[in-house]
């Protein structure tokens, strides 16, 4: 069974704050972009997996374009970043469509490629209510 949508009014307390914009992830300048472009899916996991593959299309990941101060606006407008930028994005753009979501980091554990010999960086990610 695919992950159903909650509407907002059924949302446990504690998840409400991850609705809400901040400093990286500008709900106020994504909104009208998220509607247009996921608001005539299916709510629930067909909306959340739509978001994630479009900001995965629409920015090209690079440890150069790493910018601490990047929100996701800007990650959308310059299409480019590192995956703060990546998670930043998707985030506000759940949050716009009324979707709760967080911002993850940590280390990734074994995910089946080949050891690499340099030192382990942290990564970023998102999780979604």
């Amino acid at each position: 069974t695919l992950a159903r949508e909650l509407p907002v009014a059924e949302l446990p307390d504690e998840v409400l704050v991850y609705l809400l914009g901040s400093r990286y992830c500008e709900t106020d300048h994504l909104s009208n972009l998220a509607w247009e472009l996921f608001g005539h899916l299916p709510p629930g996991w067909a909306r959340a997996q739509a978001i994630v593959d479009y900001v995965h299309s629409r920015l090209s990941f690079g440890y150069g374009y790493a910018r601490a101060t990047r929100t996701a606006a800007q990650a959308h407008e310059e299409r480019v970043g590192v995956c703060r930028d990546f998670a930043h994005l998707a985030i506000a753009l759940c949050r716009a469509m009324n979707i709760p979501a967080r911002y993850v980091n940590g280390y990734l554990g074994d995910i089946g490629v080949p050891a690499d010999p340099a030192p382990m960086d942290f990564s970023a990610w998102m999780e979604v209510f």
